[in-house]
């Protein structure tokens, strides 16, 4: 099955054998159930991130990518906890190679999961709040604290803004008086 839209549909259908099915763009819950079906996703795209590959194996179905960009930052092609197979071109060879390996590999459905797992959104919020706490901490010596009710991207914008002058707020505790950044227990 081949899902999504894209500019490239109709030359794709047009060169597709009769063993291709098109399903066309697919809600959330048909996808899951598309994941939770297949023996794995081929992922012949770029994304910057890869997302695509990361909700496949978020059922334990291991990637075949093509070995760029976002596909680098989530998929494993090596060691015991692998969870997909890079092929290098975006030609049907590269492809076919890329299946003959994966007939000869063993994925382990657990291993794959968990590594989804670790790209949740809950844990991405924590390595944000985490990675923006650090810079505050540098950048104003322990003087400024992120709110952990606070989503950090909010935080984020507000801080980069460069109009906004800010007393104790409901995003962050700091107090700028005079252009200085004071201690956000200070009174004075």
């Amino acid at each position: 099955f081949i899902t999504g839209k894209g500019p490239e549909l109709q030359k794709l259908q047009a060169m597709a054998k009769t063993n291709i099915e098109f399903l066309g763009w697919q809600s959330d819950e048909n996808l899951r159930d598309l994941y939770a079906n297949c023996r794995a996703l081929i992922f012949p795209g770029v994304e910057d991130f890869g997302i695509v590959p990361l909700e496949a194996m978020a059922s334990g179905k291991p990637v075949l990518a093509f070995g760029k960009r976002g596909a680098l930052e989530t998929v494993i092609d090596e060691g015991n906890n692998a969870t997909g197979i890079f092929f290098s071109e975006q030609t049907a060879e590269s492809l076919a190679e890329a299946l003959k390996a994966f007939e000869k590999r063993r994925f382990h459905p657990e291993a794959i999961r968990r590594h989804a797992e670790k790209f949740s959104r809950e844990i991405f919020k924590k390595k944000l709040q985490k990675s923006i706490q650090q810079k505050l901490e540098r950048h104003f010596g322990g003087r400024v604290r992120l709110r952990e009710s606070v989503p950090s991207i909010l935080f984020f914008l507000v801080l980069t803004s460069p109009a906004v002058s800010f007393q104790r707020t409901p995003v962050f505790d700091i107090v700028i008086r005079n252009g200085r950044v004071l201690d956000p227990e200070s009174k004075s």
